[in-house]
């Protein structure tokens, strides 16, 4: 790919560049092949630089401005319009619709088989309903700690939303942006599970005043993990653009971005579980330790520290369950195994991260919060759900 600029002012290529956010040689960014799609002819006199580059499927957007009106506008006001065209021209990409009556044997196809709108809108309802419930249990047992995880909840529910609206569109004539909507929405889910995960461990200990029991010290303990968490959801995210900016950038599929954007997010994936695996140590050998000398704290009747640890334990698996079926289904490729069946992302995606939800309702780690401040636990989290007034807040 290449791009050619015309003129003496160096400096307008590199505002016009930073606008986008893009490095001009760079060819991951999808920002960047969409504003390659654009004739911007700023040309009009010599100073000011002429963008072109020639694209096969998109004919020439042009847009030409007076420089004597420039004169009069501040840059970045000049600059923000040509990033609202370049949005725009966005807006259009993922909405076209480009059909292959051969999808089901082409070298790269959105998917494989035709999405079952039925599942999907289940899903959709189902993680609607659990975020839902979980916003109330987290307002009112004052946890915002779990506010990932309600975002998690919402971004399933945003995820298969979109997937039935790709499941109500004729096969092989699916549009860009439902794909794009389901397939980074509940990739990213689980990263804000994970996130929470990693907040309840460090409160556990502070309750129990387990803090010579713990291998990392309750405070680092969160730092440190949900640090990690934070490395792998923007490994997760920067690999997902970098993939769907191969797909924006052609017809079909652009080779070298789609295979830069799996390996990344292969890598988000495999450093998300080693930072699970290293995280379920970390509880297990405080687990190990707590038992063998119990704290004072840990023995009063209201502080259920291994129910609590058990859920941690059940979501830790799930996710990790999850992650393993994720790098395999990105390892085999596009039109790999598990890709070509349906079947696979409910099993081994969408029910475990239901699972792991609806056992965060019926355990809900709130009661550590509740207890940490002193106040009045409950027995079971659907609980919260029926008492009124401010006996639990």
């Amino acid at each position: 790919m290449k791009a050619e600029v015309f003129g003496r002012r160096r400096i307008n290529k590199r505002l016009l560049v930073k606008a986008l956010g893009l490095a001009l040689e760079s060819e991951t960014p999808v920002l960047l092949h969409l504003f390659l799609r654009l004739n911007i002819d700023l040309n009009e006199g010599e100073r000011w630089p002429k963008f072109r580059y020639k694209d096969h499927r998109l004919s020439y957007v042009t847009f030409s401005f007076s420089p004597s009106r420039f004169n009069s506008i501040p840059t970045h006001a000049v600059l923000l319009f040509l990033n609202i065209q370049a949005y725009a021209v966005y807006l259009s990409l993922i909405m076209e619709t480009k059909c292959d009556p051969d999808w089901q044997h082409a070298a790269f196809a959105l998917y494989r088989y035709t999405p079952s709108i039925a599942a999907a809108a289940l899903f959709c309802v189902l993680f609607f309903i659990s975020s839902v419930i979980h916003f109330i249990q987290m307002w009112k047992t004052k946890s915002w700690f779990l506010a990932p995880l309600v975002i998690g909840c919402f971004f399933e529910f945003m995820g298969f939303a979109a997937r039935a609206a790709s499941g109500a569109e004729k096969a092989g004539c699916w549009t860009l942006g439902p794909y794009i909507t389901q397939s980074m929405f509940i990739l990213l889910a689980p990263a804000l599970f994970a996130a929470s995960v990693y907040m309840i461990l460090g409160r556990i200990i502070l309750l129990t005043d387990g803090q010579d029991h713990s291998i990392i010290k309750p405070q680092w303990l969160t730092k440190i993990f949900v640090f990690g968490d934070v490395v792998c959801f923007l490994l997760l995210s920067g690999g997902f653009m970098t993939s769907g900016g191969g797909i924006l950038a052609s017809g079909s599929t652009n080779p070298s971005m789609s295979n830069a954007g799996n390996n990344i997010i292969i890598g988000g994936l495999v450093l998300q579980l080693i930072w699970f695996g290293i995280f379920v140590v970390v509880a297990a050998v405080f687990h190990l330790r707590m038992r063998s000398v119990p704290t004072v704290r840990s023995q009063q009747p209201e502080c259920r520290w291994q129910v609590y640890l058990q859920g941690l334990y059940v979501a830790s698996c799930l996710i990790i369950v999850r992650n393993l079926f994720r790098v395999i289904e990105y390892a085999q490729g596009n039109d790999g195994y598990l890709l070509q069946n349906e079947a696979f992302i409910y099993v081994f995606d969408a029910l475990p991260m239901l699972v792991v939800v609806s056992w965060f309702h019926w355990r809900h780690p709130g009661e550590i919060g509740l207890l940490l401040r002193g106040e009045k636990a409950f027995r079971n989290g659907f609980q919260l759900i029926q008492v009124r007034g401010q006996s639990l807040g």
